[in-house]
This record gives structure tokens, sequence and C-alpha cells, in this order.
């Protein structure tokens, strides 16, 4: 009950308002200057705009100085894990807040903060196409469902890129039965095909990469219809033939919870945003057939940047998953790779 309070009394000071001690029937007037202004073991949620990775080095008051120099930010989340880089998340809106030892968060306007001249933030990095593992032997037909959202920031989103360029560079793509095709999915409040496996793009490795430049973007939705995509993605699947030997694989990437289902109901599942997801999810994983163990099963991995997303997310039926911060995604390719192409 005491750490519950305690949260409660956290978020009324990063929301400026007057809490109320109803234990006690005593008004407090929360004061940004309090210990309250700095949350350890905390991670906000809500509209990033702008995220950061760090050297080894930086400390939480770098990333405070990142928020006093970024003009809309009003709050932000150090990720301070001894085993990652460090990252910043700035944000201009906070909707919610959850425990986690490995971040530290706190308002704009915080007096017991120390500003030092902002760091300068690691530039992402370009595509290797070169990955240490290639997927050799089987084809393979990939669908990467890739969240849009707010939550997502304009450099996760070029980490996505990357990533999606990396696993690519892994795979025989081409139009022959014994080669590889991608296709992408986005969701925010709504969920859209970019390219399915017939465009020109899942099969030819230089076209994928103009696309995912052109037309992979961060949208102005904060709503996460993730069920909505997670069905998009059955749709999409259910309607492409399955191809003797080829393994079906949906890499999802998901900021944070879903937060609507508004999608879910044409699809003929529940509106509950979570509902929804497990549902779909139960769905995918059997194939058009509604059997596991034949051709048609997909192999699902979940792939999440905060560690307080829902761990059933997908009721369990994801074949792998994976937490990591979004700014070192690209450093686990090989570990998805690993589990996808051992198909």
């Amino acid at each position: 009950m005491r750490a519950y309070a305690a949260f409660t009394l956290a978020s009324a000071a990063l929301l400026g308002v007057v809490a109320a001690e109803t234990a006690e029937e005593e008004e407090v007037i929360l004061d940004i200057s309090s210990p309250e202004c700095v949350e350890d073991a905390v991670v906000y949620d809500g509209s990033i705009v702008e995220a950061f990775e760090l050297d080894d080095l930086a400390t939480v008051d770098e990333c405070y100085s990142l928020c006093i120099a970024v003009e809309n930010c009003t709050a932000w989340s150090f990720f301070d894990a001894s085993s990652a880089n460090k990252t910043c998340e700035l944000f201009d809106s906070v909707d919610d807040m959850y425990a986690d030892a490995d971040y530290v968060s706190g308002p704009r306007e915080c007096s017991n903060m120390t500003y030092t001249d902002a760091p300068t933030a690691a530039p992402t990095s370009s595509p290797t196409l070169s990955p240490a593992m290639v997927c050799g032997g089987s084809p393979s037909d990939v669908v990467f469902l890739v969240d849009t959202s707010t939550m997502m920031s304009v450099a996760n989103i070029n980490e996505v890129k990357d990533f999606i360029a990396e696993m690519a560079a892994a795979f025989y793509i081409g139009t022959g039965e014994d080669q590889s095709r991608i296709a992408i999915v986005t969701y925010a409040a709504d969920a859209e095909v970019l390219w399915d496996f017939t465009a020109p793009e899942a099969s030819n490795v230089t076209l994928l990469l103009e696309a995912l430049e052109s037309d992979l973007y961060r949208s102005s939705q904060r709503s996460r219809g993730l069920g909505g995509g997670v069905a998009l993605v059955n749709e999409l699947l259910s309607n492409t033939p399955v191809r003797e030997g080829a393994s079906r694989t949906v890499v999802a990437l998901a900021s944070t919870n879903p937060n609507t289902g508004n999608s879910c109901s044409s699809y003929g599942y529940s509106r509950s945003p979570r509902v929804c997801v497990r549902n779909a999810a139960d769905d995918l994983v059997r194939g058009p057939d509604d059997e596991l163990g034949t051709d048609d099963d997909v192999f699902l991995v979940d792939i999440r940047f905060r560690s307080s997303v829902y761990n059933n997310l997908y009721n369990n039926n994801e074949n792998y998953q994976m937490t990591v911060s979004a700014s070192r995604l690209t450093s686990r390719t090989d570990d998805v790779l690993a589990e996808v192409c051992s198909l």
C-alpha cells in the first residue's frame, strides 16, 4: 500500500496538480523540488519526442540536460542498466508510469537537478548489410509488424529501419521458389500493409531499402492498435499461398502496451486491446488451417522496447521473446536471426 501511495504522489508531482492525502484528510501541495521530483526505478510511458543513446559514463544529469535543450520536452526517462548502453527518452506528454529498476525518471522543471551542457548523442548506425549470420537453406516468408505510433521516436524508427535492413541482408531475397520474401505491416491507431509478398519490394533488396527510407516513418497518432495489426498480418498470411518448404515468420516490434482495440471488431475480435491481441495471436500462430504442427504455422517473434510491456502480451504464443532498448536493437540482430534461421 505504501508503494502505491508513493506512485500516486509521483504522478501528481509530474502533472503539477494538487493531491489529497486521503488517509489523513489533509491537502498536500506537491513541490517539484521535493524528492518525488526524481523517481528511481520508474519509467514513463507517453509521447516520445526524441530518444538518445549515450556513452557508458553518462549520468542522469545529462539526460535531464537533454530535456532542457529540447523545447517541447516536459519529462524524461534515463535507462541506466549496467549491461547495456545508456539511453535517454524525452517526452512531450506522459500518460502512465511503470516500475523498472533500470530507469530513473523526472519532469523538466526540477530544481534539485544540475544543468550541464547537453551531451552529443551517438548517431544512428547505417545498415551493415553483412550480418554475421546468413539464413541459407529453406526459404522464408517474413512479415515485420512495426509500431509507428508517437511512442516511437524518429530515432527509434531509424533503428528499426536498420534492423529490418540487416535482417533482410541475411536472407536470399528473390522471386524464386527457393528464395525468401519480406512484407511489412505498420500500426498506430490503425494498421496498414506497406507492402505484401507480391510487391516488388518483397523480393528485391535494393527496392526494399529504398522503400524503408521513403515509406516507413513515425505517424502522428498516439493510439496503439496492436491487435488490429496482428489481425491484419494474419489476414495477409491467410491470403498468401503456402509455399512448400518455406517457413512463415512474424517479427512484431512493440514500443509499449496496446491502448486501443478500435480496429479489432472488424476482424471479429473483442474491442479490449489486450483480449484482441491475445485472440488474434492465437489465430496467427495456427495459420489459415487453425491447426498447429502444419505447414502454414507461424513463428512469432516478440521484440519489446520496454520491460514494462505485458509479459503475456501474445498469450504466450510467441516462439521467441526479447526485451531491448530501441537504441540497442541492431546490436541484437544476430540473436533474432539465430532463432529465425533455425526454422
